[in-house]
């Protein structure tokens, strides 16, 4: 599963893989699901409250319509899910991106595929699939990661 950053699913709902760069199309593609964290459907509505987004619907039927048509799953916010985000490191001080980073360590396997993706999607953060604070996984590993994944984030669940 992948789990999208709120500016990547709104673009693509938005947009279309057009909207999108090649290698994020790409990374939906190749997954069996996507979703996004509940809190994007927070975030959607406040920019649309503050005018910073415009969209061709209501936004609470916009929301409707962007889940059930595109097949992009909302993930609850679980208890375990914000004590994760408040655990994290402070690098994001956008509680948002901390909900959706914690989303994808919860929902996250020790498949060595994931492990990958997961450390190409928060290259920044020094932490494990638990979210512990771990060293540079490229010397704890001896594997070169290419850090392109900044804009969404991968689990399996």
């Amino acid at each position: 599963m992948i789990v999208l950053d709120t500016h990547i699913w709104v673009n693509w709902i938005l947009g279309g893989d057009a909207a999108l760069t090649p290698a994020v199309v790409n990374a939906m593609q190749t997954e069996s699901r996507c979703a996004v964290s509940a809190i994007s459907c927070f975030e959607v509505s406040l920019l649309v409250n503050r005018g910073k987004l415009e969209l061709p619907l209501p936004v609470n039927e916009w929301l409707t319509e962007a889940l059930a048509n595109s097949g992009v799953e909302s993930l609850p916010v679980t208890c375990e899910i914000a004590y994760r985000a408040v655990m994290l490191p402070e690098i994001h001080r956008d509680p948002a991106d901390r909900i959706i980073i914690a989303t994808t360590l919860v929902g996250m396997t020790q498949s060595w595929q994931a492990w990958i993706q997961f450390f190409r999607a928060i290259k920044n953060y020094k932490i494990d699939w638990q979210g512990n604070k771990i060293h540079d996984p490229r010397e704890n590993r001896g594997m070169v990661f290419d850090p392109i994944f900044s804009c969404s984030t991968h689990c399996n669940q």
